[in-house]
């Protein structure tokens, strides 16, 4: 359970990033903190090539808040980092992300995802625009049967209504007729049709990824699929 103690943490962990030439933000969920945490874990997208850096400074934040044991574990760009205080039966887990690869396709580059980073609360966020775009994008592709909680269908049709570039983007990553028929099913929440078309967003943001990032797409494909059947 989040209390005092996993707040300083995370406090004295963004306070120190904050300092340093590190660029990052926080991936959803963010709403509360740093008092409270509406998710089980914290995701930082954090700067590819930073890892080191950043991972010192959560340790350090760990150790001066009384964590005894951090344990950590490693799944291509994600760093999964736990802190651990058996004494008083306190734990913390904070995923560090460098950049965002999601089953070897980068379909935005951490540069394009850091244009749309805020401040809330002394840390950085995505705006609400590309918070939504994520949602809609990352909640759907490579799922053989997405599903999508109430709170992510609101923030989707939320950004669909509020952000005419919503649209302009998905036509950007798809087709104009597809991005078409996904904002008119998204303005009368028609996300069973949404959802139905998930294989055909997929199919267009694999093309997409391929036709502009081909050779890191394939490399990091076939790593993802590597580690995977490890």
């Amino acid at each position: 359970m989040w209390n005092e103690t996993n707040a300083k943490i995370f406090v004295d962990f963004v306070k120190e990033l904050n300092h340093t030439d590190i660029k990052y933000f926080v991936l959803r969920n963010y709403e509360g903190l740093p008092e409270k945490n509406l998710s089980k874990d914290i995701d930082i997208i954090i700067e590819p090539g930073t890892f080191k850096k950043a991972e010192a400074l959560l340790l350090k934040s760990f150790k001066q808040n009384g964590m005894e044991y951090q344990y950590q574990c490693q799944f291509q760009f994600l760093h999964c980092i736990h802190g651990i205080n058996l004494t008083d039966k306190i734990g913390i887990h904070i995923d560090l992300i460098e950049g965002y690869c999601f089953k070897g396709y980068e379909i935005f580059s951490f540069d394009e995802l850091y244009a749309h980073a805020k401040e809330y609360n002394d840390f950085f966020v995505l705006d609400e625009f590309f918070n939504g775009v994520m949602i809609y994008v990352y909640k759907q592709f490579g799922y053989g049967k997405p599903k999508l909680k109430d709170e992510y269908k609101e923030a989707i049709y939320t950004t669909n209504r509020d952000y005419p570039e919503f649209k302009e983007l998905i036509a950007k990553l798809t087709t104009a007729e597809f991005a078409q028929k996904m904002s008119d099913d998204i303005s009368r929440k028609d996300f069973a049709s949404v959802l139905a078309n998930a294989p055909i967003l997929t199919k267009h943001l694999k093309r997409y990824t391929f036709k502009h990032k081909p050779f890191e797409t394939i490399k990091n494909s076939l790593w993802f699929l590597w580690l995977k059947f490890r």
